[in-house]
């Protein structure tokens, strides 16, 4: 597919893994779902960084070749950290803290790009 494709079908999967941490948050709580929701969001472009660094595969390469991005993406995940849970940020934003597990959620939704990445990929990729 071409570029429009790829940023399209990309879109909604960012959309729907944001939408999902949503709607499970909120069916606990409108101010878990919407700090899920965020950092997801916040996560999964963090994380989709890595997917669009290359058409290739990221595990035909050097994972940590990239200093830099890792290093963004750390200091992404630590400020959204300091977010929620610095009361004075996390009211501004309002947002709650989370519970491991709902961050490990978050996690999991975020990291289940790569895998859909990945796995186009290496089919659009043979030959």
């Amino acid at each position: 597919g071409g570029l429009l494709s790829t940023i399209v079908w990309q879109g909604i999967m960012i959309g729907t893994v944001t939408l999902l941490a949503y709607m499970y948050g909120n069916s606990i709580d409108h101010n878990i779902g919407s700090t899920r929701a965020f950092m997801t969001l916040s996560t999964v472009q963090l994380v989709h960084a890595f997917n669009v660094e290359s058409h290739y595969s990221i595990l035909d390469k050097t994972l940590f070749s990239n200093r830099y991005l890792w290093g963004a993406f750390l200091l992404g995940i630590i400020l959204q950290v300091i977010l929620i849970t610095v009361p004075v940020l996390s009211n501004i934003f309002k947002l709650v803290p989370l519970t491991l597990t709902q961050f490990a959620i978050c996690a999991g939704l975020s990291l289940s790009t790569v895998v859909i990445c990945e796995s186009v990929k290496r089919f659009t990729n043979q030959k």
